[in-house]
């Protein structure tokens, strides 16, 4: 078969109430209503079975689907807005409750000098030791986007991140025929605008889908108890039922495996910290 996409056409459906709430990523069983070709129509009549769903809750504490079947999630941070490393982890907690891989890419790496890459690298050196990889793209250099091209192969991808982190513009660039909406970061506050209102699936060749997700200041985890958030923490599952007590809290008790593990330099404290906020608002 031709490598070249092929020509498609693009249906408005309604989706049947009893079905449940679809998710991009979503497949599902469908028929036109109209073909009429400046506003062909369908409806969707049923969902198929989901491999994963990463699902983001809503304020009114509803779990809401953002994409389902995706096989990787990738985390988008920039120089600015300044990452926050607790997004990054909960982020990373979503990957693994749900069984995908997780890469953080640093944008916008064009704009950094080595020094500065250095420092990056320094601020986040524990990621690749607990197996999530770090990679450094640009949407605004060739050579920029090869580490993440490599990465989306074989995969039907997500990306994740704060709002003015460069999601739209990474997509612009690997599919430079869409000319996606973006806006530049506030100047007052440096917080990033957000632009993609709602998550849409792209063909990026034969084997690999992207999907390009609206921008966060927060995410929600939802609801989950404690032994799922132990889980979601690689380090810390590794060492579960080794501190003295069964109901330690990991602070000043004695006996704590976790604190150990963080005088030994085998736990990052802010991840520690990070943790044991999650757990405080559980």
């Amino acid at each position: 078969m031709d490598s070249q996409r092929l020509p498609t056409k693009t249906y408005h459906c309604q989706t049947r109430q009893n079905i449940g709430q679809p998710a991009c990523g979503d497949k599902v069983v469908w028929h036109t209503t109209n073909e009429d070709p400046d506003a062909a129509e369908g409806v969707i009549t049923a969902l198929m079975p989901r491999d994963t769903v990463l699902t983001r809750t809503t304020f009114s504490g509803e779990d809401k689907p953002l994409a389902a079947n995706i096989t990787q999630l990738i985390i988008v941070v920039a120089p600015r807005p300044e990452p926050s490393t607790y997004l990054i982890d909960q982020y990373l907690i979503a990957a693994e409750r749900i069984g995908t891989r997780a890469i953080i890419a640093i944008n916008k790496a064009d704009l950094l000098s080595q020094d500065e890459k250095w420092k990056i690298m320094e601020q986040f050196s524990y990621y690749p030791e607990l197996g999530y990889e770090l990679i450094f793209v640009s949407a605004h250099q060739i050579e920029g986007l090869i580490p993440l091209q490599h990465k989306l192969q074989g995969h039907t991808s997500i990306l994740v991140g704060q709002s003015g982190v460069g999601k739209s513009s990474l997509t612009n660039a690997l599919i430079p025929e869409l000319q996606l909406e973006t806006r530049q970061l506030s100047e007052k506050k440096q917080l990033g605008q957000h632009t993609t209102s709602a998550s849409t699936l792209y063909a990026l060749g034969e084997d690999a889908w992207l999907i390009d997700s609206p921008g966060v200041r927060s995410f929600r985890l939802g609801s989950i108890d404690l032994q799922t958030l132990e889980n979601g923490f690689v380090e810390i599952r590794a060492l579960l039922g080794d501190c003295r007590f069964s109901n330690c809290r990991h602070e000043t008790e004695p006996g704590c495996a976790l604190q150990a593990a963080v005088e030994q330099g085998k736990i990052n404290p802010q991840r520690l910290e990070n943790f044991k906020h999650m757990a405080a608002k559980l």
